[in-house]
């Protein structure tokens, strides 16, 4: 049954673990809230959340919090005085009580059925009108990203939940769902990628973050020398990663005025049918730091936007026809044992009242990008992400 109090969330660490019994959920518009276990709504604003996530002091051990940020939360702290359209989700907060191992159970295989895909024509339209903002010296990377759809009919939500959950190996190192049983929906993210992640040392806080940029196909385990070795040589990649990774380093650099140190440039990172490459960064902060603090200065992630992100993100309004919602967000999960946030690239909400699931896919765009290469890359990622099913 899709009683309100059936929320839970489900994550992937070094075992997977359902959070359960909400003893608060909201979903947070750009002028109100729904309190989704009583269906109340209440007046905010955008400043309310970030007031809301400034309240979190790690240091308090807030424990078994989900919280999902759109993309689109991020333009109040890009976009001077932005005006959202009206009834723009910003993001969902849940607060649990139960935390159990869980275990995934055989059942019905998910079907899906392409309905929509971005056509070669719409993408060549807008990568054209991208690399003129190159050339113009408006930005020197843009992430340009498109909606794909897909329908399915008679599977569940359980359905999804046990077949993503079956197989550790193709499953991202922030793979996560949650169920929202208010909106029958579900957000199932795959994700291989840290906005960032926090643990405890004697000074306060270590803080790391890995972005990633460069992709390759991998047909097979055996072929990662040769992919490794092709992608390291990528001049296109290696400037895009070293671009982004330097960008982030001086964004966390902000958040409490510390030297942020890229402590590796270039590392391997195997997905589904890709290897990709990503750098790691450090900066320590102290006890008094907040979650609003690290959102208010990293969020919404460098690799998903472009440089300088500022421009970008304006630029991406004007490219990109459709709200991205929790795709290229952040899922951030604090309980007893983690402090992170995922960036959520592979990524989908799953509306069970129509029966469809839409993933949106991109990548990073450079004046040494080809238009085929990065059509292609778009729908290895989204083949990446359907291994799964």
């Amino acid at each position: 049954m899709n009683l309100p109090d059936n929320i839970f969330t489900i994550y992937s660490g070094r075992e997977e673990v359902k959070l359960s019994r909400p003893q608060f959920a909201y979903a947070w518009y750009d002028q109100y809230k729904i309190n989704l276990l009583s269906g109340k709504k209440e007046k905010t604003s955008p400043a309310q959340l970030h007031a809301f996530l400034d309240e979190f002091y790690f240091v308090d051990n807030h424990q078994k919090t989900v919280i999902h940020l759109t993309y689109e939360f991020g333009f109040y702290y890009l976009l001077d005085n932005y005006q959202y359209k009206k009834e723009t989700l910003l993001g969902i907060v849940i607060g649990y009580e139960k935390k159990e191992r869980f275990y995934p159970e055989s059942g019905p295989r998910v079907k899906l059925g392409q309905i929509s895909s971005p056509s070669w024509e719409k993408y060549t339209q807008a990568f054209k009108k991208g690399r003129k903002k190159l050339l113009n010296g408006d930005c020197y990377q843009f992430n340009l990203t498109f909606p794909f759809q897909f329908a399915f009919k008679g599977q569940t939500s359980t359905d999804f939940v046990n077949q993503f959950f079956a197989s550790r190996a193709q499953r991202g190192a922030y793979a996560h769902v949650t169920w929202l049983p208010y909106f029958n929906t579900m957000i199932l993210s795959n994700s291989p990628e840290c906005l960032f992640q926090m643990r405890k040392n004697k000074l306060g806080f270590l803080c790391w973050s890995m972005p990633i940029k460069g992709s390759i196909k991998v047909s097979s385990p055996r072929k990662f020398n040769g992919a490794w070795s092709a992608l390291k040589k990528s001049k296109k990649d290696q400037a895009e990663l070293f671009m982004i990774s330097d960008m982030l380093r001086n964004d966390l650099s902000r958040i409490e005025q510390p030297q942020a140190q890229i402590i590796k440039k270039k590392i391997p990172l195997m997905v589904p049918q890709i290897l990709h490459q990503c750098s790691l960064i450090k900066v320590q902060l102290s006890e008094k730091i907040t979650l609003g603090q690290i959102i208010k200065n990293i969020f919404p992630g460098g690799s998903i936007t472009g440089a300088p992100k500022k421009r970008v993100v304006e630029i991406l309004r004007d490219l990109e026809d459709y709200d991205r919602g929790f795709y290229t967000g952040s899922t951030i999960i604090l309980d007893d044992e983690v402090m992170a946030a995922s960036i959520n690239i592979r990524t989908a909400e799953i509306d069970f009242n129509k029966g469809k699931l839409l993933y949106k896919s991109g990548g990073g765009i450079t004046l040494l990008s080809n238009i085929r290469a990065e059509f292609k890359e778009m729908e290895l990622k989204l083949l990446s992400f359907l291994k799964i099913f």
